[in-house]
């Protein structure tokens, strides 16, 4: 595919691939400052077995670690977003609603690697809010240790939900939707959602940012779901070209304090800014 080497380049191919777009899409995208092969568009937790193995303990112990930052949190996936902001693997993949912003990701780092900007084409009945039912099935999965689906294709839907390990995950969600109903749907626990998070902290509201949370496969519960009815396009972003691009987004107010305005980034920023 053809490398782009400047932001005019960049917004025509995106213009082009929205104006192809359905209506009942919605558009999404990622930049990653280089090509990651394998794990390319792949949540954090699911990168090795160890990870996905103790994400029980990962999500547990940050919290017993760090209590008052979770007071304000409800909701599991609240939980989880604030997790991905500091770093820590979950199921969750960042996106952002604004191609700009993922032009910026794409060039910041990794200079001598090529850039890439994925842009997601994504059903509207797969875009949910925070307080979706569907993401509170999917974002408690991340509680659960060992934790085996029943095979829903030798189940009744009433004999799947009485099945011990779906019983636990049903009491995880109750605890922060009590009215909640005593059903899963089986195929949400092996999708892939995209959320619309909690606009709840400076750096989501300037990334515009969403995320896909993950269900985990079918037959293997160490590998992630995979994308379903969406199309996924790329922009590679030409290698020598990425510190130009850095400039010039500079100019339209996008630099590292607007992407990461978190005082230690806007700090960085400007000794690099005044000093370098």
């Amino acid at each position: 595919m053809t490398r782009v080497s400047s932001i005019e380049e960049f917004l025509q191919r995106i213009f082009a691939i929205n104006a192809k777009k359905k209506n009942h899409f919605s558009i999404f995208f990622r930049g990653e400052s280089q090509d990651y092969k394998n794990t390319k568009c792949q949540p954090p937790v699911f990168r090795d077995n160890k990870s996905i193995e103790n994400e029980h303990n990962l999500f547990y112990d940050f919290i017993s670690n760090n209590p008052d930052a979770f007071n304000k949190t409800k909701l599991t996936i609240e939980k989880l977003t604030l997790m991905q902001h500091y770093g820590l693997p979950t199921r969750l993949l960042d996106l952002s609603q604004n191609a700009l912003t993922a032009l910026y990701m794409a060039c910041e780092n990794e200079l001598n690697n090529e850039g890439v900007v994925y842009i997601f084409l994504i059903p509207c009945n797969l875009v949910k809010h925070y307080y979706s039912d569907t993401i509170s099935v999917l974002s408690n999965l991340s509680k659960r240790a060992k934790f085996n689906f029943p095979k829903d294709h030798a189940y009744s839907k009433e004999k799947f939900n009485t099945h011990e390990d779906i019983q636990f995950l049903l009491h995880d969600i109750k605890d922060e939707k009590p009215y909640f109903k005593d059903e899963i749907v089986p195929e949400h626990l092996y999708s892939v959602q995209c959320v619309i998070p909690l606009m709840n902290n400076r750096r989501i509201i300037q990334q515009q940012g969403a995320f896909l949370i993950f269900g985990n496969d079918k037959e293997d519960k160490f590998k992630n779901a995979s994308f379903k009815n969406s199309g996924i396009e790329l922009i590679p972003i030409y290698i020598h070209k990425k510190s130009e691009i850095i400039k010039n987004l500079e100019l339209m107010g996008i630099n590292k304090a607007f992407i990461y305005p978190d005082m230690e980034k806007i700090a960085n920023y400007l000794i690099n800014k005044y000093t370098k």
